[in-house]
């Protein structure tokens, strides 16, 4: 290849002095406008992969118009940073050039690099001591094991990649921690980064435009003559058209003379030509090597091992519910694969062998990993893994993170609205902790009306007795942070049924060690919701706030507008006729301060004797009513205040089609409700409530207890 090298030349006698230039351009004299930790300061607890762009044009309108060769690297501290200093005991720095621009990265690492790929450097990593009075030190001297030409009048721009493994494989001793000098307003370089311990490597990142870490570049101008290639394609089904081109090195004026190329690792060469053309037609990995030769210099020799990979699959796939419990599962592989092998349920064994199989799940609502192992002739097998859902609904709220509220404990609180005459039966809650790898526990919770009513004066999501637990679950979080978390599905131990009617709900998320959070969406009205489908809504009314961020679902100490991040799973009597029980409205307490509540001995089936137990009752008797509807009753529409008869804080909330009075024993009453063994009565829906009598508590001589809704099943 011919190229311009009058300023090469003009260097020689200067050829093995180093020289040094820093970008982004504009920062060798002038700190940047920011600071952050990465990649040199992330302290004791961090892993880190971190790609840096930096435009060509760093170089160039500094005057390093010709091809140089890289062999250090310095970061600077920002000014007023403090550092004790430190060490990484084992960090890679990689560099290639650059496949985007600097300014349009991919979050896909791999998708930014060039097939120029070196590794520069592997071994410590050490942050000098820094203090307030000494800012802007090189605290971060990276001497490079192995040098990277780089040519910035190609226009191609450079990328530095760093690797900080996790703690456990790369001990830190002292406590880095330093920030970095950066600057973010205007320049031409961008970073792409993942600092999630529990998926170290990764292969994705998130983006961060405009933000180049200052760096210091050691560098000599290139002499001497230097092999290098490059491919359309390094991959894909045989037989496979691979076009090369070259992109050799030569300081001699007269460029490169001569090209031998041996496309698959036999030792004869199989083209001259500069930029040819290869068939590969057989299944295989290949080394690919390029011997090239000029005038004045040894002839160069680059080979670049397992290059070539024909039918080298990337397993994926997707699925859909196509009927009740049964996933269609489609591949997705590329190139298509010769064989499949799925796992649908994580036990490690094999359920099939065909390419798009459908599978029926007995459980209505549940979670599962899918694990699909597809490989194409001799091409080594991928695997692809997802959690999976299936449930014959699942309603989403946002997901669009970015933030989060983070304690021992945190959650979401926002409102409900369920439009199902049925109701719904609930099994499962995706949510999105982050900054936290490990089991934790989800509880629902839920009140009736909305989050911000007032109860007694006191807004509703601070008031303790205003809440129901209706549902618990446990499940694992594989970390990340709020832009790389994953949401997780935590199926209910028993499902949480909520019939018809408008409710506030909390999703509560505690981790069992340290500190962690739980993602959320802020923003402006236009990301409150709502978002509904046929049988519910979240955040149904647009006046209020999508939710709030809490540590303490009753403290006082709330962030708003915080939209839930996650989602519900459910069925409806319609889609797998099942029997559900649950709140339907609270209470008021008694003269002791407790409030009655109504507990199921299990689902209303047909053919079976439920039975609701009563609590809390001050004289152990109450009076059952049993109704068809919680919207009116012969009093007139539900709920009823029932302040006006001397019950204060006391509201009806069933219909009362049926009352019975029962007397009980130890502050308790049963209940028996017998439901006849025919067919006919599923789907059936009553709510029930109890009148406790209680002379000392008001007027009226007596309280409510909490209602439930029951939707009879099969």
């Amino acid at each position: 290849m011919q190229r311009s090298l009058l300023a090469i030349v003009a260097l020689a006698s200067a050829a093995t002095a180093q020289f040094t230039v820093v970008i982004p351009n504009g920062t060798a004299t002038t700190e940047g406008n920011s600071s952050n930790a990465f990649p040199w300061g992330r302290g004791t607890t961090g892993s880190l992969e971190i790609q840096t762009i930096y435009d060509s044009t760093d170089f160039t309108l500094q005057g390093v118009n010709f091809p140089i060769i890289i062999q250090g690297l310095r970061y600077r501290a920002n000014g007023g940073a403090t550092s004790a200093g430190g060490t990484y005991s084992s960090c890679t720095v990689d560099m290639a050039t650059a496949t985007v621009d600097a300014l349009t990265p991919s979050t896909t690492f791999a998708s930014n690099m060039g097939p120029d790929l070196t590794q520069v450097y592997s071994g410590p990593v050490t942050v000098l001591p820094v203090t307030a009075s000494t800012p802007g030190i090189w605290a971060v001297d990276v001497p490079l094991t192995s040098n990277f030409l780089y040519d910035p009048t190609s226009g191609n721009d450079l990328v530095i990649f760093s690797h900080i493994p996790p703690p456990a494989t790369s001990p830190i001793t002292g406590n880095p921690g330093l920030q970095l000098d950066v600057q973010s307003t205007g320049a031409l370089a961008s970073r792409i980064y993942n600092s999630s311990t529990t998926v170290y490597p990764n292969t994705t990142g998130t983006i961060g435009t405009s933000h180049g870490v200052v760096v210091e570049v050691t560098y000599v101008p290139a002499q001497g003559l230097y092999a290098g290639f490059g491919s359309d394609v390094q991959g894909g089904a045989s037989p496979l058209t691979v076009n090369f081109t070259d992109n050799s090195f030569s300081s001699d004026p007269a460029g490169v003379l001569g090209w031998a190329w041996d496309f698959d690792g036999d030792s004869v060469v199989d083209s001259t030509l500069q930029n040819p053309t290869f068939v590969y037609q057989n299944c295989g990995t290949y080394d690919v090597t390029l011997t090239v030769v000029d005038a004045s210099h040894s002839p160069s020799t680059l080979t670049r091992t397992a290059y070539i990979n024909t039918d080298a699959v990337a397993a994926s796939f997707t699925y859909a519910l196509i009927a009740p419990g049964v996933m269609q599962f489609t591949d997705t592989s590329v190139p298509t694969p010769t064989s499949w092998a799925w796992d649908f349920d994580g036990d490690n064994v094999i359920d099939d062998t065909t390419q798009n199989p459908a599978h029926f799940y007995a459980a209505a609502c549940t979670g599962a990993t899918v694990t699909l192992t597809a490989n194409r002739l001799c091409g080594a097998p991928s695997t692809a893994t997802q959690a999976i859902v299936i449930s014959p609904s699942t309603l989403a709220a946002a997901n669009a993170g970015g933030n989060g509220t983070t304690g021992a404990s945190a959650g979401n609180i926002f409102d409900v609205q369920v439009i199902n005459p049925d109701g719904v039966n609930i099994c499962g809650v995706t949510c999105r902790p982050y900054n936290y790898a490990g089991p934790f526990t989800m509880d629902l919770y839920a009140s009736d009306g909305s989050y911000l009513d007032l109860v007694g004066g006191v807004v509703r999501h601070q008031v303790p007795s205003a809440w129901r637990l209706i549902g618990t679950g446990t499940a694992t979080s594989v970390g990340g942070t709020t832009t790389t978390s994953q949401l997780t599905f935590v199926p209910l131990t028993s499902n949480a049924y909520l019939p018809q009617g408008n409710f506030s709900l909390a999703v509560m998320m505690t981790f069992q060690t340290g500190s962690a959070g739980v993602c959320y969406t802020t923003g402006s009205a236009a990301n409150w919701g709502p978002f509904a489908d046929a049988n519910m809504v979240i955040s149904p009314n647009p006046t209020v706030a999508g939710g709030l961020g809490k540590y303490n679902l009753f403290g006082t100490g709330a962030n708003s507008p915080r939209v839930f991040n996650g989602g519900f799973h459910y069925s409806t009597w319609s889609d797998d006729g099942a029997a559900g029980i649950g709140f339907a409205g609270t209470g008021c307490a008694n003269s002791l301060g407790q409030v009655s509540a109504l507990t199921p001995s299990g689902n209303p089936t047909v053919g079976s004797t439920l039975t609701l137990t009563a609590d809390n009752l001050p004289l152990s008797n109450a009076i059952m009513c049993t109704g068809y509807g919680n919207t009116t009753s012969l009093f007139g529409p539900l709920p009823l205040d029932l302040t006006s008869i001397g019950a204060p804080d006391c509201f009806l909330r069933v219909s009362t089609e049926a009352v019975l009075f029962v007397a009980g024993a130890n502050n308790q009453i049963v209940w028996n409700f017998n439901i006849p063994n025919n067919p006919a009565f599923s789907g059936q829906q009553f709510y029930n409530q109890a009148i406790v009598i209680d002379f000392a508590a008001n007027s009226a001589g007596a309280v409510m207890s909490d209602a439930t809704g029951m939707l009879i099943g099969n």
